[in-house]
């Protein structure tokens, strides 16, 4: 992450969860961005962001009257209580920058689209940016290891949720959703981006749920002719990894990034594999807010438009487990 200077950037924040204290307010003051304003519904939300990061905590009514003094808006608000956001931020042309997940259906990608005709939307899929992703992507398109056969995707392990506690994702409501709403989006954006998603059915699913929310999920996907598995969870440990199976070697990364990725061929050769893009969470988050601000930096596009085999899948899924 390059620090600019003079960026003369400032940015509005809805919401004060963890995912903003540990990942969006670092990266942004850290660049040099202007942080104008943290609003939350829960005061105490609010003053931990005051108290750690020393930046103006305001009431919702407050952050709406201050719309016109930033550049740009976080929307990093639960998912079940964005619907008047929405409403407010695309009336102001306000450009947002949406924390994941995005969206559960098409019905709800397509009214984000046509509520923000007039914006800029960033979509928080900022694994796209990580290096481990772009290597897998190259090495697919160079590498002499013949069709993809079969792609296995697992992330999870014995915890409530992907990093720290969050009491919303307790509260159906709130959340929208379990693992394969908050977790479960990125993985399915993962293989997006190696594979085509666009035409890719549900084979099978099944879903763990505890009062209304989905705690572990094993699906099957088939996108042509490749057979997709993703295993994710909060009730066991589960090895974090990405797998592509091809005809003539099989290649293994990290789904978080930081190590290498390894191939090995049919001659059972095992190679590893750096490249360039984001070593680290805060790399892909600014790389994300590069394409947000219209910044340098950033080729990956983060559009709605781009999410919408992730919003099908997600339905089809939720759908056939009769919880949608």
């Amino acid at each position: 992450m390059r620090r600019h200077g003079g960026l003369n950037r400032r940015v509005g924040v809805l919401g004060s969860g963890e995912i903003v204290r540990s990942h969006h307010l670092p990266v942004l003051l850290a660049a040099g961005v202007d942080v104008a304003w943290v609003a939350d519904p829960s005061p105490l939300a609010g003053r931990r962001s005051r108290w750690r990061f020393g930046v103006l905590a305001l009431s919702l009514d407050e952050a709406w009257a201050r719309l016109d003094q930033v550049d740009a808006v976080l929307l990093a608000a639960p998912l079940g209580r964005r619907a008047e956001h929405h409403e407010r931020l695309a009336c102001s042309g306000t450009p947002v920058y949406l924390e994941k997940p995005i969206a559960r259906s098409v019905i709800e990608l397509d009214k984000l689209i046509a509520q923000y005709e007039r914006s800029r939307v960033t979509c928080g899929f900022q694994r796209r940016s990580f290096a481990n992703i772009g290597v897998l992507r190259s090495l697919l398109a160079e590498l002499p290891v013949g069709p993809v056969r079969r792609i296995e995707y697992h992330e999870g392990a014995r915890t409530m949720a992907t990093g720290a506690s969050s009491d919303f994702r307790d509260d159906l409501e709130a959340a929208g959703g379990g693992i394969l709403t908050d977790l479960g989006c990125h993985g399915l954006d993962t293989i997006d981006q190696l594979v085509d998603l666009g035409t890719a059915v549900v084979e099978d699913q099944e879903l763990v749920v505890d009062e209304g929310i989905e705690r572990d999920a094993s699906i099957r996907l088939r996108a042509g002719d490749i057979d997709i598995e993703v295993e994710l969870s909060w009730l066991r440990d589960v090895d974090s990894r990405v797998r592509v199976i091809c005809e003539d070697g099989v290649i293994t990364s990290s789904v978080r990034m930081l190590g290498g990725v390894h191939v090995e061929t049919s001659g059972t050769e095992v190679r590893s594999f750096l490249g360039r893009g984001a070593q680290n969470p805060s790399q892909g988050f600014w790389d994300a807010w590069c394409y947000a601000l219209r910044l340098p930096g950033s080729d990956i596009d983060y559009s709605l438009t781009s999410c919408r085999a992730v919003a099908r899948i997600t339905e089809e899924i939720y759908r056939e487990a009769g919880l949608r």
